[in-house]
């Protein structure tokens, strides 16, 4: 059986290069690499050193991308399954503290220092995007940790369905995958927020990644479950970003298929959405950091910058139940005003 903590070899950086580590990240960059020996192998886990060998982390490798090595440990040159266990514990101890863990994201990537992978508690369904071929061979450990430290919560969980399917992947070299780890189940998961229950599908939920933001979308209920930088914000820009660009894409396409004069304002309170997303020093409206406040095209250090909702998933959204509910809507409201 393969060693999935062996670490492979070295990659040293060039002189003056691995700023972004150096100050707190976790990625370096094809460019900002001066050699890579040759025992190394693409989704591995490699030593990471300075110009002068000084020891800047351990880190998992993929060749095929440009974040050509992502950072696991900055400190210890041992990772091991107790590591990835520890990593993966006080993501959910901090969960447990400051928020509400019905339904949440419980491993976000970078924020938790699991890079490349994002799992999502539904109830009692986990939801997993894998999005980097070294984190994607130590995605089984990272589920059983999750599962485990869950159940010491006392939250059991029924079924692990993944949804590895965003274009991301294949800029690592990898395919995308959609379907269970573990027995099949019901995909369609009961939640509750505020009070109020929703059917969300985990299987067919409309979803978007990019380098800056993932989206789901459901078509049930009316909530907002956002995170921005890794922490719960379900209010702001942000949210409208996306809520605008696909309630005016819906109405546009009821008005053209169905001939209904529907606004934009109609779609909008139709279906759920999960927003996690990266901002540039975030604004909010107070301390407590519960809306955020900066504007969409502040989002980005970029000058050429522009917040895109793909074309691709707004077609999506425009096939999906979401239609039928607005229509459901329309005509119930025009009945009562007869």
């Amino acid at each position: 059986m393969e060693d999935l903590y062996k670490i492979h070899g070295r990659v040293v950086l060039k002189k003056g290069e691995g700023r972004t580590i150096k100050s707190g990240g976790l990625w370096v960059f094809d460019n900002e690499i001066d050699m890579i020996e040759d025992s190394v192998i693409d989704g591995g886990l490699v030593e990471v050193n300075d110009f002068d060998g000084y020891f800047m982390g351990i880190g998992f490798i993929n060749r095929k991308s440009k974040i050509t090595v992502r950072m696991l440990s900055r400190r210890t040159r041992e990772v091991n399954k107790a590591f990835i266990e520890n990593r993966v514990r006080v993501a959910v101890d901090y969960r447990m503290k400051t928020v509400d863990t019905s339904s949440c994201r419980m491993i976000f990537g970078e924020a938790d220092f699991l890079p490349g992978i994002v799992i999502d508690k539904f109830s009692d369904i986990l939801v997993v995007e894998s999005n980097a071929l070294g984190i994607d061979r130590l995605k089984m450990d990272i589920i059983e940790a999750l599962k485990n430290c869950l159940h010491e919560y006392g939250m059991d969980i029924r079924g692990v369905y993944e949804r590895s399917d965003a274009k991301v992947r294949l800029l690592e070299g990898m395919e995308r995958y959609k379907g269970f780890i573990g027995p099949a189940f019901d995909t369609k998961v009961v939640i509750e927020e505020n009070g109020v229950k929703y059917y969300v599908d985990v299987e067919d939920g409309i979803k978007f990644a990019d380098e800056q933001k993932q989206v789901w979308v459901y078509p049930s209920g009316s909530i907002n479950i956002g995170f921005v930088n890794g922490a719960e914000c379900s209010k702001g820009t942000h949210i409208k970003g996306v809520r605008t660009e696909i309630n005016n894409r819906v109405a546009e396409f009821i008005q053209k298929k169905h001939k209904i004069e529907i606004t934009a304002r109609g779609v909008d309170n139709k279906y759920s959405m999960f927003i996690c997303i990266n901002v540039v020093n975030p604004a909010y409206n107070s301390q407590t950091k519960e809306e955020l406040t900066t504007p969409i095209e502040r989002f980005s250090r970029d000058d050429n910058y522009t917040f895109e909702v793909p074309e691709q998933f707004l077609n999506k959204v425009c096939k999906s139940e979401i239609v039928n509910i607005v229509l459901d809507w329309y005509k119930q409201k025009a009945a009562a005003e007869d």
